[in-house]
């Protein structure tokens, strides 16, 4: 654990961990506590974060340390959202667990803004932010297939192809995506979802060539579609020139 990170682990893990603290039955005055505690933790860690980029001299140095102070933010966030899926918890309990969840995506953005050249995006997603995050997206989702049903003009293999690649992930849960990932479907599905993209499957294909749409169903459709266009030229010099 990062050291500037202690006091939230320790409080984390130990003092309002529902698997293993002995007493969760926390007065008011005590939850209020946590919740200031936490506050000033905020503050104090955004703080120690600019000290300790600024101390390191080195590029690789700078990188690591945000790296691992943004992994184990993510790692605690987890936690708590576990934590929120225990039953019969106490209301008080569980909007605590949510505030302190707020604090810790608070300083996650934080360096996610300002420090973006040292970000790790190949890094999960942490499931309370996905979770919201796949809200807007199956939102989307739903959006372009309503679009696509009434489309005479795109092919129903195509339609099909990407709608179930959108569905599929929105049916992610906990053991959510890379930032990559989930970055990479986010704009996809905001593209196609642009004016004009959706009048022409020429004009589908050229945004999916900008995304480097991968999807075994679409190279398969396109392999189809490549091999019945040369299919009816009688030579291969006809094949290659077309």
């Amino acid at each position: 654990m990062s050291i500037i990170l202690q006091k939230w682990n320790a409080l984390i893990n130990a003092v309002i961990n529902p698997f293993t603290a002995s007493n969760l039955s926390f007065s008011h005055e005590m939850i209020k506590s946590f919740i200031s505690e936490s506050e000033s933790e905020k503050e104090r860690v955004r703080n120690l974060l600019i000290e300790g980029v600024i101390d390191r001299q080195k590029i690789m140095d700078k990188q690591q340390f945000v790296q691992v102070v943004q992994a184990m933010l993510i790692r605690l966030l987890d936690k708590l959202h576990t934590y929120q899926q225990v039953k019969r918890l106490d209301n008080r309990l569980l909007d605590l667990y949510t505030t302190i969840s707020e604090h810790l995506e608070e300083v996650l953005n934080f360096i996610e803004d300002f420090f973006s050249s040292y970000f790790d995006r190949n890094e999960k997603v942490p499931t309370p932010y996905l979770l919201i995050s796949l809200i807007e997206l199956c939102r989307q989702l739903q959006q372009l297939q309503e679009r696509l049903e009434i489309n005479n003009v795109i092919d129903n293999e195509l339609t099909n192809i990407l709608i179930n690649n959108f569905k599929a992930f929105c049916s992610i849960k906990s053991s959510g995506p890379t930032y990559n990932k989930f970055i990479y479907q986010k704009d996809l599905i905001s593209e196609l979802l642009t004016d004009n993209v959706l009048k022409s499957e020429s004009f589908i294909r050229e945004v999916l060539f900008y995304f480097n749409f991968n999807d075994d169903n679409y190279v398969a459709y396109l392999f189809g579609k490549l091999k019945a266009l040369t299919e009816s030229f009688v030579n291969n010099k006809e094949k290659i020139e077309d």
